[in-house]
C-alpha cells in the first residue's frame, strides 16, 4: 500500500474513532451548561486539568516508547519483550502511586479524592492499551476502543443526571466506567495476555524506553503548562465562575482539535514509518500543503460560526464564552502546526526539541497571560494560549537541530492567515449581516483551496452508491 493510500486509510479509522464521540459529546453540551453551574463546571475543569498534570508523572510516558518501538518492530517474541517491559513497569510505577495516594488520604482531606485515584488508574491503563493497539498497528481495534470508551462514558453520565441526579461525581464516574470498559475490551480484542510474560521483562529496554520517554516528561507538563495553566490562573484572579465560562469556551475549537487529532494520529505513524525514505521531505512537504489548506478554512468557518452556534447549543448564561472561543480557533491551527513538525521530530526520535519548544510556548503562555489577567480578564487567557502555541511552532520550525525540511507555500500562508484573522476581527461587530456574509465567503474559501479533494471525495460516493 503507497504512502498516501495507507495516510488516508488511517485517517478515516480514526475520524471514525473520534468523531462520532466528539459529535455526541458537543450535542450534549446543551444537556451539562443547564444541569450544572458556572462554579460546577469551573472545579471540574480544575480536576481534569490537575490530573492531567500527574499522569506523566505516574506513567513516565513509557506508553508512548511502546508504541514508537511497536511501530517499528514485527517479530513476535520482540514485540511481546516491549509489551512486557512497558506493562510491567507501569505497573510498578502505579502500585508505587497508589501507596503514596493512601498515604495522602491518611493526612490529608482532599474532595473527591478515591475518585480521582481510581479515574487515574484506569486512564493510564486504558491509555496504554490503546497504544498497543495503534503500535501493532490494530487501528480498527483502536477505533472500536476509542468509540467504546465514549458511548459509555456518556451512557453512565446520562443515568447519573437523569436517573440518579448525581451532581459533578457525574463526570468522575462516566471517565472511570469508560475508561475501564475500554481497558478491559482492548485486552480481550487484542489477545493482550499473550503478550505478557514476567521473563521477557527486560531492564536493557526499560533503559531505552526511558531514555525515549523521559524528555516527553517535562515536555508534557510543559503542554499542560500552556494548555492547563490558564484554569488555576483565571480561577485565582477571577474565581471558578470565570472559569466555568472560560471552560465552555474551549468546547468549540475542540472541533479543530478534533480534526487535528484524527489526522495527527494517522500522520504520526506515516511520519515515522517514511522518515528513512529518501524522498522524505518532499512527502512531508506535499502532506502539509494539503493539510494546510484544509485546516485554515476550516477554522475560518467555524470562527465565523461561532455566534450563531454558541447561541444554539449552550445555556444564556455561558454565551459570553463566545468572544473567547473565537481566539482560542486561532490558538487551536498554531497547535495543530506544531503537532505536525511535532510528528516528524517523533519520526527522528528527537523528543530533545519537543521538551525545548513546549517548555518555551510554556514560560511564554503564563507571562502574558500573568501580564494582562488584571488588564482584560479572559481575553488573557485566550491571547496567551494563541501567543504561546505560536511561538512553539515558530521555533520547531525553525530549529537547527532538526534532520528534515518542511518547505511552506508562502503565497498560501499570507493569504489564508489574513483572511483568517480579518475575518476574526470582524466577527466582533456583532452585526448579524456581515456575519452571514463572512461565513458564506468562508465556505466559498474552502470550496476554492480544496475543490480537487471535493471532487475526488464526490466521485468516490457516487460510484459507491451506483455499486
Amino acid at each position: 500500500m503507497s504512502r498516501n493510500k495507507k495516510l488516508i486509510k488511517d485517517t478515516q479509522i480514526y475520524a471514525i474513532a473520534m468523531f462520532g464521540p466528539q459529535l455526541i459529546n458537543f450535542l450534549l453540551l446543551p444537556l451539562f451548561t443547564s444541569y450544572f453551574s458556572t462554579a460546577e463546571y469551573g472545579q471540574w475543569d480544575l480536576i481534569v486539568v490537575t490530573v492531567s498534570l500527574l499522569l506523566p508523572f505516574i506513567s513516565f510516558e513509557i506508553l508512548t516508547s511502546v508504541y514508537r518501538w511497536l511501530l517499528e518492530e514485527k517479530d513476535f517474541n520482540k514485540r511481546k519483550e516491549i509489551i512486557s517491559t512497558g506493562f510491567f513497569y507501569t505497573i510498578r510505577n502505579l502500585t508505587l502511586f497508589c501507596f503514596l495516594a493512601i498515604f495522602v488520604m491518611i493526612y490529608f482531606n482532599i474532595e473527591y479524592q478515591f475518585l480521582i485515584i481510581m479515574m487515574i488508574i484506569f486512564n493510564i491503563l486504558n491509555n496504554f492499551i490503546q497504544k498497543c493497539a495503534r503500535g501493532l498497528g490494530l487501528n480498527k481495534q483502536f477505533a472500536i476502543l476509542g468509540i467504546t470508551q465514549t458511548i459509555v462514558t456518556l451512557v453512565t453520565q446520562m443515568l447519573c443526571v437523569f436517573v440518579f441526579q448525581i451532581r459533578i461525581e457525574t463526570f468522575f464516574i462516566g471517565a472511570i466506567v469508560g475508561n475501564a470498559s475500554s481497558f478491559l475490551l482492548g485486552c480481550y480484542m487484542l489477545k493482550f495476555h499473550q503478550y505478557l510474560a514476567i521473563n521477557y521483562f527486560s531492564k536493557q529496554l526499560s533503559e531505552s524506553l526511558l531514555k525515549y520517554s523521559i524528555p516527553i516528561i517535562p515536555g508534557a507538563v510543559s503542554f499542560w503548562v500552556m494548555n492547563s495553566s490558564d484554569r488555576f490562573i483565571i480561577s485565582a484572579f477571577l474565581g471558578l465562575s470565570a472559569n466555568g465560562i472560560y471552560s465552555v469556551a474551549n468546547k468549540l475549537p475542540v472541533l479543530i482539535n478534533m480534526v487535528k487529532s484524527i489526522f495527527q494520529l494517522a500522520w504520526q505513524d506515516s511520519a515515522i514509518l517514511s522518515y528513512k525514505d529518501q524522498d522524505r521531505d518532499q512527502y512531508y512537504s506535499e502532506i502539509f500543503k494539503r493539510y494546510f489548506r484544509f485546516l485554515m478554512p476550516s477554522c475560518t468557518i467555524l470562527i465565523t460560526l461561532t455566534p450563531f452556534l454558541m447561541k444554539l447549543i449552550v445555556a444564556d448564561h455561558f454565551y459570553i464564552a463566545w468572544k473567547y472561543t473565537a481566539i482560542l480557533f486561532l490558538g487551536a491551527v498554531f497547535l495543530a502546526l506544531s503537532d505536525f513538525w511535532g510528528a516528524a521530530y517523533h519520526g527522528s526520535k528527537n523528543t530533545k526539541v519537543i521538551l525545548k519548544t513546549t517548555l518555551i510556548g510554556a514560560m511564554v503562555n503564563i507571562i502574558v497571560n500573568l501580564l494582562l489577567i488584571q488588564l482584560i480578564g479572559l481575553y488573557a487567557a485566550a491571547i496567551s494560549t494563541v501567543v504561546g502555541f505560536f511561538v512553539m511552532w515558530l521555533i520547531r520550525m525553525k530549529s537547527k537541530s532538526k534532520t528534515f525540511e518542511i518547505d511552506i507555500d508562502k503565497k498560501d500562508f499570507i493569504i489564508l492567515f489574513s483572511i483568517l484573522v480579518s475575518f476574526l476581527i470582524l466577527t466582533y461587530l456583532e452585526n448579524v449581516v456581515i456575519n452571514a456574509v463572512l461565513v458564506l465567503m468562508s465556505l466559498a474559501l474552502f470550496y476554492l483551496y480544496n475543490k480537487d479533494v471535493l471532487s475526488k471525495l464526490f466521485k468516490f460516493l457516487v460510484a459507491k452508491v451506483k455499486k
